[in-house]
């Protein structure tokens, strides 16, 4: 069998992911900064079926340093090559507020690095 050099991806689009969208697109309480604020929390945990652990910690320490650095562009890059499927539920006018949501969970340390 094959390997491929193909980056790991996210196929699906986590429920609560899209509730949160669904909530946000629809005036709820919270806005698409909780909805990335919410999902950098949660995005350890939503590792891609065709990645093993190393791969998937390398991947985070990509991102960290975006997130670090306050990389705006690279940060929603990142995330959109990792979860395609769920980020076309962040609407373009949307994807500051959803990457100051990741920012916001970094400086209140809630991210997997801290």
């Amino acid at each position: 069998m094959e390997r491929t050099t193909a980056r790991p991806t996210h196929q699906g689009v986590p429920t609560y992911f899209g509730a949160l969208c669904w909530t946000a697109s629809n005036g709820g309480a919270h806005s698409y900064k909780h909805v990335g604020y919410s999902f950098g929390m949660a995005t350890e945990g939503e590792m891609p079926f065709d990645a093993d652990w190393d791969q998937w910690s390398k991947m985070l320490r990509e991102v960290q340093q975006y997130i670090q650095k306050r990389d705006r562009e690279n940060i929603w890059q990142w995330y959109q090559g990792v979860y395609a499927r769920a980020m076309k539920l962040v609407p373009s006018r949307r994807r500051e507020a959803f990457v100051d949501g990741i920012i916001g969970a970094y400086e209140d340390g809630n991210l997997w690095f801290l």
